[in-house]
C-alpha cells in the first residue's frame, strides 16, 4: 500500500495485520481520484471508517488542505497515527477516536469531500449519509451494495454527486 501521487508520493503505508481491517487497493484509489482530482485542491476531507488512513493521505498528498481521519478501533487509529507521522501531515490531520456519529459530532468546519468506507455487513451507510449529507459537496462510496441501499431508502445526496463503483 503507498501514496500514488502528489507531495508523498511514493510513501508505503504500514498495513493492518489480519482481515478486520481491508485498505482500498491501490487500483481502486487511482480510479476513485482521478474522478475527484478537480475537487481534491484546497478541500476538507473526512476519512470516516479511515482503517489506514490510505484514502485520507492520498488526498492530502494530492492537495486538500485537511482532513479528519475518524475510526473507533484502536488498531486502525495506530495505523492511521503511524501512517500521517510517516507522511509529515501532521499539521493536516485531525485524528477523532470514537464511532461515526460522534466523530461526525465533533466536526467544526465544512467538509468537501465524504470518504465512506465501513464494515462490510455493518448496516452504517445509511445513518453515515444522512448525518453527513447536510455538508458533502460529494460523497465517495466503495460499495455499489450500500449505494443501492441507500438510494432505495430514499437517501439522496444534498448538495452533492454520487461515484460510485
Amino acid at each position: 500500500m503507498r501514496i500514488i501521487t502528489g507531495i508523498y508520493k511514493g510513501r508505503k503505508l504500514e498495513s493492518p495485520v489480519g482481515y478486520e481491517v481491508r485498505p482500498t487497493s491501490d487500483k481502486v484509489k487511482e480510479a476513485v481520484f482521478n474522478l475527484l482530482m478537480n475537487d481534491i485542491w484546497d478541500s476538507v476531507c473526512v476519512d470516516l471508517f479511515a482503517g489506514t488512513g490510505n484514502l485520507g493521505l492520498e488526498a492530502l498528498s494530492r492537495g486538500a488542505k485537511r482532513c479528519y481521519f475518524c475510526d473507533n478501533s484502536r488498531q486502525s487509529l495506530e495505523l492511521v497515527k503511524k501512517n500521517v507521522k510517516k507522511c509529515g501531515a501532521e499539521d493536516k490531520s485531525v485524528i477523532l477516536a470514537g464511532d461515526y456519529s460522534r466523530a461526525l459530532g465533533r466536526i467544526r468546519e465544512q467538509a468537501d469531500i465524504f470518504f465512506l468506507d465501513p464494515p462490510y455487513s455493518s448496516g452504517v451507510y445509511e445513518k453515515c449519509l444522512e448525518q453527513a449529507k447536510q455538508d458533502a459537496r460529494i460523497q465517495v462510496l466503495q460499495s455499489e451494495k450500500g449505494v443501492s441501499n441507500a438510494r432505495n431508502k430514499g437517501i439522496e445526496a444534498a448538495k452533492g454527486t454520487w461515484i460510485c463503483f
